[in-house]
């Protein structure tokens, strides 16, 4: 989702409406780019991929989040809208 600040300024915002997490955590890895054709091309390895991070390069002034933990946006100029479930779904 972009996220536009005016002045030609703005972020984008990972989403993940499947699980209801705006914004997305650290978890979400991008495998595929384009339309549905490429993304299925991703299927067999569902399940079977596993990723190891060897290296964390972190911005000066900047901390690690880990995952599942609440983040701290901390200097964004705009407020994070927040999206509410409608279902009673449970993850």
């Amino acid at each position: 989702m972009y996220i536009d600040e005016g002045a030609g300024r703005g972020l984008w915002l990972p989403v993940d409406p499947t699980l209801n997490e705006f914004p997305a955590d650290a978890t979400h890895v991008r495998l595929a780019r384009g339309s549905l054709d490429k993304q299925t091309l991703i299927l067999p390895l569902v399940g079977r991929l596993k990723i190891t991070v060897l290296e964390l390069e972190l911005a000066p002034n900047s901390r690690p989040i880990v995952a599942g933990a609440p983040a701290d946006l901390g200097p964004l100029s705009i407020p994070i809208p927040q999206r509410k479930s409608g279902c009673a779904c449970s993850r």
